[in-house]
């Protein structure tokens, strides 16, 4: 092996160890964390739906899941400007306006953004199923929402049953709603 050959090879072992340090630490420190901060983003199916107060476009308040008991429930955090939450909204309301007479509740759960700019979005997007604030993101904290979109199914009882992680088909939102009807 030349001398520069070795010295590359002495570099990239360097390397090496160094991306293995950074990983251990990166690993401690999220064992580091508050049991509450693991917990919340291990939301899992079968757990019941943690309990939030918000307000409504109008100022009125709702509690998820408490307003909504004995109905299937569709929690569903968004923000505009989120291209996948916008294309999934129209399928919410095309869900909600077939299945809300058998039960089904859609709640759309604005994260961090102003009443006035929900307001004006939800109006052109003409949806009639209730919207929610959550303007300091306690809600989406709550159920370990760190990106969006991200979808909640409820069942009757308040737990949750399924959770999309990202953006989803109309086919894929069809076809658990059936599951949960």
């Amino acid at each position: 092996m030349t001398r520069a050959e070795e010295k590359i090879f002495h570099e990239r072992a360097y390397i090496r160890r160094q991306t293995l340090h950074l990983l251990i630490l990166a690993f401690a420190i999220i064992l580091a964390q508050p049991k509450t901060a693991l917990s919340e983003s291990a939301l899992m199916i079968g757990d019941p739906a943690p309990r939030v107060a918000l307000n409504d476009l109008a100022g009125g308040r709702m509690t998820i899941p408490d307003s909504f008991k004995g109905k299937m429930v569709i929690i569903h955090f968004w923000a505009e400007g989120c291209s996948s939450c916008a294309r999934e909204m129209p399928a919410f309301e095309s869900l909600y306006a077939e299945y809300k007479s058998k039960g089904l509740i859609v709640v759309a759960v604005n994260v961090g953004q102003q009443r006035d700019a929900v307001s004006a979005f939800i109006k052109k997007m003409g949806l009639s199923y209730p919207v929610v604030l959550d303007p300091d993101s306690i809600a989406a904290r709550n159920y370990g929402v760190f990106g969006l979109p991200r979808t909640f199914f409820l069942d009757r009882a308040g737990r949750i049953k399924y959770k999309i992680l990202g953006e989803a088909s109309e086919k894929t939102l069809r076809k658990l709603v059936l599951k949960i009807i």
